[in-house]
Formats: structure tokens, C-alpha cells, sequence
């Protein structure tokens, strides 16, 4: 899957969603983050394939067969700048209200999420999501959900995606180049409006 395919759950438009845990329950989570996950002091190899066992315990013969191919590397894709952030993401999907609303296939879900949220790190800093600042919190709870297919508990499909497009980042930054781009051609029309009027007022003048 490429990168930009792994974000359509988060920035693109998502259709319908199934009902997750509460808002609260993942933001408590997140601010429950145990230090040595913040401070990458973890295998996130061993970190990730442990989360995948909690969440969907793999098959005999699934694990057997990791172990023969040597390919029991899970998180090998993740870039060292996102570690921390998808060290964060193991620890919010290990939630057992939100292990317990986690949709079929639960293992590829997971590891899709895991991805999108070590890249959200790009735009929302890890030390945003454990800090003082409880919009970025909320931020990253609803990301996670998000890219779950889920939305917070309490909440309709769209009264969640209203309140993700008010505090997601990269929407409100979208939002205000949009409006930058709007006011740079209102400018260039005006401009061109007034260059307009005073040509024509130089032509009636040099015909008097």
C-alpha cells in the first residue's frame, strides 16, 4: 500500500463509520501513555507484533511460518522519526473498549492505523499529543479512531467528521490556503477591473 493510499482513511472523505469508544475513554489513554513509550525506549519491532497478538492472536501456523521466513519484523516500514508515534498508537489500540469495537480483519486494520498515525507525527508532533494541549489530544484520538473506521462513542457519523474537519491540522491548514488563494484572485480581479476602467477612461479621454 503506498503512503498516499494509507491516508485516504484520515484526509479523505469517509462515507460511514462504526461506532468506537468515547472520546474521553481515548483521550484519558493517551495521557495514561507510559513514559518509556515516549521516549522510544522500546523495540518497536517486538512492541508491534505483541499489539497484534493482543488485538487478534495470530494462528500456530501463522507464527510458524513468520518464524521459518524471518519475517516477523512487523514495523520495519516505520521511518525512526515516527517510532514514537506509532509506540503511542500500539498503546491506544491495546484500549479494551476500542479492541472490542475493532473491524474485520482486525490485524490488517490495526497495522494501517499504526501507519497513518506514525505519519500524522509529520504535521501534529508526539510531544503535541502528550502535552498540555487538549485540542491536539482530541486530535489525535479522533485521527486514530478515524483511520479505524471508527467515530467516538456518543457521537453520529456526521457530527464526528464536522468536528474532525474543525480541529484536524491539516484541514484547517488546507482551509486557510484555500482562503489565502481565494483573496490573491479577488486581489488580481480587482486589479484587473480597475487596469480595465482606466484604460477606457484614457480612450474616451483621447477621443475628446
Amino acid at each position: 500500500m503506498t503512503e498516499g493510499a494509507a491516508l485516504l482513511p484520515i484526509w479523505g472523505e469517509l462515507t460511514g463509520s462504526a461506532e468506537g469508544p468515547s472520546l474521553v475513554s481515548m483521550m484519558s489513554r493517551l495521557r495514561a501513555t507510559p513514559a518509556e513509550l515516549s521516549e522510544q525506549a522500546v523495540d518497536i519491532d517486538a512492541l508491534v507484533a505483541d499489539t497484534l497478538d493482543l488485538i487478534d492472536p495470530a494462528p500456530l501456523q501463522m507464527l510458524l511460518d513468520d518464524a521459518l521466513a524471518g519475517r516477523h519484523r512487523t514495523a520495519g516500514r516505520f521511518a525512526p522519526a515516527h517510532a514514537t508515534a506509532v509506540a503511542i498508537a500500539c498503546w491506544l489500540v491495546s484500549l479494551p473498549e476500542l479492541k472490542a469495537a475493532l473491524p474485520f480483519p482486525r490485524r490488517a486494520h490495526v497495522l494501517t492505523a499504526l501507519g497513518i498515525l506514525g505519519g500524522f507525527s509529520d504535521s501534529v508532533p508526539t510531544t503535541d499529543w502528550l502535552g498540555h494541549d487538549t485540542d491536539r489530544q482530541e486530535e489525535v484520538a479522533r485521527a486514530l479512531l478515524r483511520s479505524l473506521g471508527l467515530r467516538p462513542g456518543g457521537e453520529t457519523h456526521i457530527v464526528a467528521e464536522d468536528r474532525w474537519a474543525s480541529i484536524s491540522t491539516r484541514s484547517r491548514a488546507a482551509a486557510l490556503a484555500q482562503a489565502a488563494r481565494d483573496q490573491l484572485r479577488a486581489e488580481e480581479l480587482a486589479a484587473a477591473l480597475a487596469k480595465k476602467k482606466a484604460e477606457e477612461a484614457a480612450a474616451q479621454y483621447s477621443h475628446v
